[in-house]
């Protein structure tokens, strides 16, 4: 049974002039009759924009697993739901482009929203599967959570990135480090081989899938919010060098470093006072909630977003 209480809202573009009129828009997007959702599928309804889209698959999938939930399956309905939609993707794709051609031609449009759309769908469907897994394992739990968080990974430029290529490791031979320890210990009978990465010139700033120094502190505050686990007291500074070691011991930071960033936070920290430093601060939790969605622990995960909708509702404030 598909939910009927959506807030369309969410569906509304947030740069809209606020006394745009929504009633057809709302009207379509609260069909939820298989007929219904099947019609707006193949017109192209749900191709307008990446908010449509994935209310569109909400709307199939709920059809799909009302139906597939009645026989004994191997696979999880969501992942059977992206398979069976793959399998006729083609022709539906090959229409979404026919309908970017004539928009090009008809209306004049160089760059057609919906071609933008047909290649979300595509990646949603064939590369970036989890984003789609993800949301409609989620959104029977929380719509609006599963929604904003899809919509923030869709938006996030790794979206379209592809796996990432293995460092390379060039073996180099140091004659002199050779020369210096035998010399000096008398152990080395063989040629030292110093095995190094290759850094990329000019590389700032954290490391590729470290967290930062915030990010571990945030982390040790949401941890908090479990049973039994004590929070970081940012109003007594004396603690600092204990929590510091206790950080510098699990993260391999300067223990320096880290008391830095303990000083930082006596008002807490989510503190903001730009939209800059909010939107800062809400890429950071995003960074961290992925992470941890990405390994499986999904409802830590749906702690941080909470924390990331409460943010971004404070935006244009």
């Amino acid at each position: 049974m598909i939910d009927p209480k959506i807030d369309l809202t969410l569906l509304h573009p947030e740069d809209a002039p606020p006394n745009a009129n929504w009633r057809r828009k709302d009207r379509l997007n609260s069909w939820t009759s298989v007929r219904s959702c099947r019609f707006l599928e193949w017109i192209g309804w749900y191709n307008l924009d990446a908010a449509q889209r994935l209310l569109g698959h909400y709307r199939l999938f709920q059809h799909f697993n009302a139906e597939y939930s009645k026989s004994r399956r191997d696979l999880p309905a969501a992942q059977a739901y992206i398979l069976q939609y793959r399998a006729n993707h083609g022709l539906k794709h090959f229409f979404a482009r026919t309908m970017a051609f004539l928009t090009t031609v008809i209306e004049r449009q160089r760059y057609p929203v919906e071609a933008e759309i047909a290649a979300i769908n595509r990646q949603l469907v064939n590369d970036s599967t989890s984003v789609l897994y993800d949301f409609l394992t989620d959104a029977d739990k929380d719509f609006t959570a599963a929604f904003l968080q899809a919509m923030r990974r869709i938006k996030d430029p790794s979206f379209f990135g592809r796996q990432a290529a293995p460092p390379t490791i060039n073996l180099q031979v140091n004659q002199t480090e050779e020369h210096y320890y035998a010399h000096q210990h008398n152990t080395y009978s063989a040629t030292q081989v110093n095995i190094q990465p290759t850094i990329k010139a000019g590389a700032q700033g954290k490391d590729k899938g470290i967290f930062s120094k915030k990010q571990v502190l945030i982390l040790f505050d949401f941890l908090s919010a479990f049973k039994d686990f004590d929070s970081i007291d940012y109003t007594k500074p004396a603690k600092f060098e204990k929590y510091a070691d206790l950080l510098h011991a699990l993260t391999g930071k300067s223990k320096l470093s880290i008391l830095e960033e303990l000083n930082n936070y006596h008002k807490g920290l989510y503190e903001w006072h730009t939209q800059g430093e909010l939107n800062q601060l809400i890429n950071i939790l995003i960074q961290l909630a992925n992470t941890f969605r990405n390994a499986g622990f999904k409802s830590f995960a749906r702690l941080i977003d909470k924390k990331i909708i409460e943010l971004e509702s404070h935006k244009n404030d």
